[in-house]
């Protein structure tokens, strides 16, 4: 993995790009939890600190602590053999040091809080016994366990119906206010990133492209990519007027990526220098930038 130098500052931002872009693996880069053979390079500082490839040890003290992620699809995380209770309790025994009991108590709240209907017998149960929503909701209380101060959220409204979709948003906008978490949202859902997100990242090619508030992505984007994903979502006041727009072209490998910019190919504005050089991220207003060379002013 390639390194991307960026900021992250706002309470509730979000990792919005087309699947396979490399969302997931930034962030398993950040908690340490790449494949055996991955290797991630460059610098993730949190709190002044560069927490990229430290010692499992030092990292055990800050993930699960106060940087905890809610998985992509909580039944292959949860581990079926287990209750609901030891699973929960383990992360209060061994970060916090709470007694068996105590630790009990403290899951029954925490699931009680998400949402979950008789939170003292359901913690008795298997991943198994519970829907995806409520899963998902489990994930999410296991998350919030040590008090976090950030929270990754890795597409956790993935493979439900709308209605319990819209019920996880809400919970996690309670959340945010309730514990005053920042949360990192990694979704390719449009409507994720209105009703949730203060600040938006948008990625391509395993990079982040552009960056923004939400009205200036939704309202003012200016890389090619991002105004691409914009035409292409359905409205109800233009369906019948045409057809739905299309990106052009394939997604690059990420593994044999094209000399210069991984849009090019696509881009409806690409130059010759395009095709040498790899643009960065060009910053311009406050707080925005874009990886395009209709930035650089050169």
């Amino acid at each position: 993995m390639t390194s991307t130098s960026t900021s992250i500052r706002a309470k509730r931002l979000v990792l919005w790009a087309k699947s396979g872009s490399g969302k997931t693996q930034i962030f398993l880069a950040v908690m340490g939890l790449l494949a055996k053979n991955g290797k991630a390079t460059g610098t993730v500082r949190y709190k002044d600190k560069d927490i990229l490839n430290i010692p499992s040890r030092q990292l055990n003290k800050i993930r699960g602590v106060t940087m905890s992620m809610i998985f992509q699809d909580p039944m292959t995380s949860l581990n079926p053999f287990l209750k609901i209770s030891k699973q929960m309790t383990e992360v209060l025994v061994e970060h916090r040091g709470m007694s068996e009991v105590d630790a009990l108590k403290r899951a029954i709240n925490m699931l009680d809080r998400v949402g979950i209907p008789g939170a003292a017998q359901r913690v008795h149960m298997y991943p198994h016994e519970f829907s995806g929503g409520m899963r998902q909701r489990v994930m999410i209380a296991m998350a919030l366990l040590c008090d976090p101060e950030v929270l990754i959220a890795d597409e956790p409204t993935t493979a439900l119906d709308v209605t319990v979709q819209a019920q996880i948003l809400d919970l996690l906008r309670d959340l945010k206010k309730d514990f005053n978490t920042a949360i990192v949202m990694i979704t390719h859902d449009l409507g994720v990133v209105a009703g949730l997100c203060d600040r938006v990242m948008v990625m391509y090619g395993g990079r982040i492209v552009e960056t923004g508030t939400v009205r200036d992505i939704f309202y003012d984007s200016h890389h090619p990519y991002t105004e691409g994903l914009l035409k292409s979502m359905p409205r109800i006041d233009t369906a019948s007027e045409e057809n739905l727009f299309a990106i052009p072209g394939q997604p690059p490998n990420l593994q044999n990526l094209p000399q210069g910019c991984a849009y090019q190919e696509r881009c409806a504005y690409v130059m010759d220098r395009c095709c040498v050089s790899r643009p960065g991220l060009f910053g311009f207003d406050d707080g925005r930038a874009s990886a395009c060379f209709r930035e650089d002013g050169q």
